[in-house]
């Protein structure tokens, strides 16, 4: 993930308001020695739920384009 400058999770979209609950950037050094790539892959843990739960992914590349999937699980 070379252009990606940051991504971020919302693991209980409620359909209108992101909330940023995890999130990866260049220069974090916390997830990987690397200060020029995010991380491909994450582990977000959750309280279980009786309903479908939407996932709402974001992310900015270097050039400022930003591109979103919400996913229903």
């Amino acid at each position: 993930m070379a252009l990606t400058e940051y991504w971020s999770v919302d693991p209980d979209f409620d359909g209108i308001t992101f909330r940023n609950k995890w999130q990866d950037y260049r220069g974090n050094t916390f997830n990987n020695h690397d200060e020029f790539r995010t991380i491909t892959t994450a582990k977000i843990i959750t309280p279980k739920i009786e309903r479908k739960r939407k996932i709402y992914v974001k992310t900015v590349d270097v050039f400022g384009l930003e591109a979103c999937v919400i996913k229903e699980i």
